[in-house]
């Protein structure tokens, strides 16, 4: 019995390897690779060898409950930024074992609260949300650099207040990921958070979605060449092509008076296929998300999740 023993844990250590090393290269959703095995001590070193293989945590190990009802959990949740900064979010956890999770990146001054909204379609879809008080808003405040002062940042090689929220974008998804449950990750960003969720999806290859509504990246000329290396670092526009071979959908009203649809239309001639640009010319669409926009997003994640 006991050379039984010895078998059996050989044999799952060599299932660990190969499927912590699957993950790696994959970036695969979690799946548990224990049977229900009817010897209760196997099962017992079975879910050990896999909680270190996937290192997930259970939401209540990263998370404050807030509140509960018939559809999801919502948790006040914090994570680390590249900086070692705070940064919170609400967090929407539907009443299902897998799912996958949106990061809902709020206009500037939007604070996660203003967007519940987002938590309750996408819940009501069938997806996790993660909605985040960005750098300088809400409960993550902090100082808000001037556009001056991340350009003499750039030029010093320090860290630059406009790229660390792309960042913490990032940063998120690696919160998100290490969540029970989590399979997939996309973003939905609006106006300035979209502008972030463009760049963190073009340097991270785990995103697998962008919805971008009201949003674009920076046009312009510019004469001094220090400038436009620091405008190129901190434009989607330098990045929106990097998203493919993965979806990017936007969707702009074409009465915004914040960021010209003319803007959003270049920053979309920029980006690679599969993509689409929806242009609303319903009163109710100004700047920001509006009711007709719903089905272009529930589309759009059919398309990118299944």
């Amino acid at each position: 019995m006991k050379r039984g023993y010895f078998i059996l844990v050989v044999l799952l250590i060599i299932l660990a390897g190969y499927f912590f090393f699957k993950d790696i290269e994959n970036s695969s959703n979690y799946t548990t690779f224990c049977p229900e095995f009817s010897n209760g001590q196997f099962q017992k070193i079975c879910n050990l060898i896999d909680r270190i293989v996937h290192n997930r945590h259970d939401i209540n190990e990263v998370g404050k409950i807030f509140s509960k009802n018939d559809s999801f959990d919502l948790y006040n949740v914090m994570f680390k930024g590249s900086d070692g900064k705070d940064i919170y979010g609400l967090f929407y956890f539907p009443l299902k074992k897998k799912f996958n999770v949106i990061i809902v990146l709020p206009a500037a001054a939007g604070t996660k609260e203003s967007r519940g909204f987002y938590g309750e379609i996408l819940t009501n879809l069938g997806y996790g949300a993660l909605i985040l008080d960005q750098r300088g808003i809400g409960e993550t405040d902090g100082y808000a650099a001037s556009l001056k002062e991340d350009f003499d940042a750039f030029l010093k090689k320090k860290e630059v207040y406009q790229f660390l929220m792309a960042k913490d974008v990032i940063n998120a998804v690696d919160f998100v990921k290490n969540i029970k449950g989590v399979g997939e990750v996309g973003v939905l960003g609006e106006s300035m958070g979209g502008r972030n969720a463009m760049i963190a999806a073009g340097l991270d290859k785990r995103i697998k979605s962008a919805i971008i509504i009201s949003s674009a990246g920076y046009s312009g000329n510019f004469e001094n060449k220090q400038v436009e290396d620091f405008i190129s670092y901190i434009n989607p526009n330098s990045y929106v092509k990097n998203i493919s071979p993965r979806r990017i959908l936007m969707l702009h009203a074409i009465n915004d008076s914040v960021i010209p649809i003319a803007d959003a239309r270049y920053t979309f001639s920029l980006a690679k296929d599969p993509k689409k640009f929806i242009e609303f010319a319903d009163k109710e669409c100004k700047h920001g998300y509006c009711k007709p926009m719903h089905e272009a997003i529930k589309e759009e994640l059919r398309n990118s999740f299944g």
